[in-house]
């Protein structure tokens, strides 16, 4: 793909990029198939040939000078003026293809979304507090300082499994997703005071694909001093 900004900026680019553009629109049968006019495309080449003689005058050392300079810049401000005005009627022109854009040196828009990165990291899972069966979780980016999700995370996914033993993932339920750092998860109200409950979670991107689920945190429904470690 080109680059978003097609025109060069320096001098020789833009002596290059426009006498690719005029040779290439030039040799076509009809011009019409990109939506240019005969009459476009011949004052498009005098324009540019007048830049072209223009440049070299300005970078010859026999004839560089203040008045040549002068002369190739206003030249370069018309053919630049008229460049944009082309492109865009060759760009909004009706059944233009990739390739003719290519081929004149204009951007090839690219309609494939670019994938959104899984989320390369796992979310620390903190317990901050029980309430009875109600765990109030904080869920943190490994290392970072701040309380926000990383970048490219716009949620996480939930998970908890009630047992003595640390649970293998396909054995965790999922509780829901958040969007934000401070979370809770309630398990069922069956779930007798004093039960071993696990917690896990995994950032999940823009697109709704997550990345790896964390070790699970063990911690317990009741009502007294919370604890908590990792299995």
């Amino acid at each position: 793909m080109r680059h978003k900004s097609y025109l060069p900026t320096t001098d020789s680019g833009m002596l290059n990029w426009s006498s690719a553009f005029a040779s290439t629109a030039a040799a076509l049968p009809d011009p019409a198939v990109i939506g240019l006019t005969a009459q476009q495309v011949s004052d498009y080449e005098a324009l540019q040939s007048d830049y072209a003689t223009k440049y070299a005058a300005a970078v010859e050392p026999a004839t560089r000078g203040g008045a040549s300079i002068l002369a190739k810049n206003k030249a370069k401000k018309a053919l630049t003026a008229e460049s944009r005005k082309l492109a865009m009627a060759v760009t909004n022109h009706p059944g233009i293809t990739d390739q003719q854009r290519y081929d004149l040196g204009l951007t090839v828009r690219d309609t494939e979304p670019t994938p959104a990165a899984v989320p390369a990291t796992v979310p620390e899972v903190t317990v901050r507090s029980v309430e009875g069966r109600l765990f109030n979780l904080q869920l943190k980016n490994p290392g970072s300082e701040g309380r926000g999700k990383p970048a490219g995370v716009r949620s996480a996914w939930l998970y908890a499994y009630v047992g003595d033993e640390a649970p293998a993932f396909d054995q965790m339920k999922f509780y829901g997703e958040a969007t934000r750092t401070y979370t809770q998860i309630v398990v069922p109200q069956d779930v007798a005071t004093g039960s071993t409950v696990w917690v896990s979670a995994c950032w999940v991107n823009r697109s709704g694909k997550p990345g790896a689920v964390s070790i699970p945190v063990q911690t317990w429904t009741n009502h007294g001093a919370m604890q908590n470690r990792a299995a």
